[in-house]
């Protein structure tokens, strides 16, 4: 290849990464988050303090931190996988579609794996359950990655994840290969496990949601069943209409047209006297 075929060769590579840098960068570090959720301090910042990669990913989720969290909790290679493309990102095994009890239950100093290797991963660092979770790289302190559960209402959440890289720590080479190309494949990752959680999180709270209203819909079919039951055992007592046209001393309604009158023990001794004497 001749000098003018190198030339141009270089030249297109130079015009990609001005292209990426300058237009491309900006809008993926902060896909689906708001101007207040990128300037939002979350938990690990300050882990890594002066970032060369900051990205602020959000999505909302049609489902309540407590039906997010468990997607959360279970994820990483080996695990439940990361809801993405798994092709890539889990040797070709397909992301869980349950929750996994055994993957349920994390502390700080836990290994998450992000691919094969004893020690191919982060370590939590913080956990605060249907809130926060904070992962970083440990030894020089140059990763971070926060996922967060903000609740928009009683049946939204916002899900964000922030990733925070200082590739300086690293060396020159880390610098450039994470620049060039760790971060062009970082987005469309991020993007797929993102929606991934979204969509798992939603069918389960929206089944769960479903459970919750039939079994309120029977429990109040129940309640009125039992109402009108007490109301056939007792009218006088749950009927104000019925109540007033019935006898309390017996139970049994007032003659219709004629005084509700009780006879006094004089007036049935006056009763029999007077019988006694047509006899």
């Amino acid at each position: 290849m001749g000098l003018m075929a190198w030339s141009g060769v270089g030249a297109a590579m130079l015009g990609l990464i001005a292209v990426y840098v300058g237009v491309f960068r900006p809008q993926q570090l902060r896909w689906g988050a708001t101007d207040e959720e990128v300037t939002r301090e979350m938990p690990g910042d300050e882990i890594v303090p002066r970032p060369v990669f900051n990205a602020t990913r959000a999505v909302t989720v049609n489902a309540r931190p407590e039906e997010i969290w468990p997607w959360l909790v279970q994820i990483g290679f080996g695990r439940a996988g990361w809801y993405s493309y798994d092709i890539l990102d889990n040797l070709g095994r397909h992301s869980s579609e349950q929750i996994l009890p055994e993957y349920q239950h994390l502390e700080p100093g836990d290994l998450i794996p992000l691919g094969p290797g004893a020690e191919s991963g982060l370590y939590v660092k913080d956990i605060r359950p249907n809130e926060t979770m904070v992962w970083w790289e440990r030894k020089r302190h140059a990763t971070s990655w926060v996922w967060g559960l903000y609740p928009i209402d009683g049946e939204r959440t916002r899900l964000i994840t922030r990733v925070r890289n200082d590739y300086h720590r690293t060396g020159l080479s880390n610098f450039i290969f994470g620049l060039l190309l760790i971060e062009p494949a970082d987005f469309p990752l991020m993007r797929k496990c993102m929606l991934g959680i979204k969509r798992r999180a939603e069918s389960v709270g929206s089944a769960h949601r479903a459970e919750h209203i039939t079994m309120t819909r029977q429990s109040r079919g129940a309640v009125s069943q039992l109402r009108n039951c007490i109301e056939w055992v007792r009218p006088d007592s749950c009927d104000p209409v019925h109540s007033a046209s019935t006898d309390r001393s017996t139970g049994f309604p007032a003659s219709k047209g004629q005084p509700n009158h009780r006879m006094t023990v004089g007036e049935s001794a006056a009763g029999d006297s007077s019988t006694g004497s047509s006899r």
